[in-house]
């Protein structure tokens, strides 16, 4: 171990013209500029949260909250809880357990979400059972309901370009209202509606 005024040490078989000497930051981490910069951070107590404002913190500028039950910050401002970004409206996106929520902290949402692809190259959205282990596919699905209370049948889905239906080992659970369409192992295209009867629209 090689020493150099100040006391600085080297790693063994690095000479004085090889040590790396980054440029000093404008701002030194602490609270006075702050910045804060740690290895791990802990947040714990009762209410316990990590929020982030846009700006300085008051009513209507928390747009971030991390909290493991929903109340109200200093600033008068609600948030639910799980992983939460909001906008100046009070509409909010939410991550909680397994479920990606859109919702409003104050009214309905006058217009459903919506999610974008604004690359230029090939955009899909994949729904996957999560299932690893076991023989062949897992039955998954995407299902679009008219009431968040009580899902009891398909509104209806817009698809634009292709739509991919993998073949079903069994036919699906009968709807209460619409219709599913779905393929069997053979290939053949069916629908099944409120009655129960399944009817080939084309085959393989």
């Amino acid at each position: 171990m090689a020493f150099l005024p100040g006391g600085d040490r080297l790693p063994a078989g690095q000479r004085p013209d090889q040590r790396y000497r980054p440029p000093p930051p404008s701002l030194k981490a602490g609270g006075q500029a702050g910045i804060l910069r740690a290895r791990q951070v802990i947040i714990s107590g009762t209410p316990d949260g990590l929020f982030v404002y846009d700006g300085t913190p008051a009513a209507g500028t928390l747009i971030a909250s991390i909290a493991a039950a929903k109340g109200t910050d200093s600033y008068g401002n609600a948030y639910v809880e799980g992983v939460v970004a909001y906008n100046d409206v009070g509409w909010y996106v939410q991550v909680n357990d397994s479920t990606i929520s859109f919702n409003s902290l104050t009214s309905p949402l006058p217009q459903g979400p919506e999610i974008q692809w604004t690359g230029s190259g090939f955009a899909e959205l994949q729904v996957g059972s999560g299932i690893t282990s076991g023989a062949g596919d897992q039955e998954c699905g995407l299902n679009i309901y008219s009431s968040a209370t009580s899902p009891t049948g398909v509104a209806g889905v817009a698809v634009a370009g292709t739509m991919f239906l993998s073949e079903q080992t069994s036919a699906p659970s009968t709807p209460t209202s619409g219709g599913v369409l779905y393929v069997n192992s053979a290939g053949d295209l069916y629908y099944l509606g409120p009655s129960g009867t399944s009817t080939k629209i084309a085959d393989a």
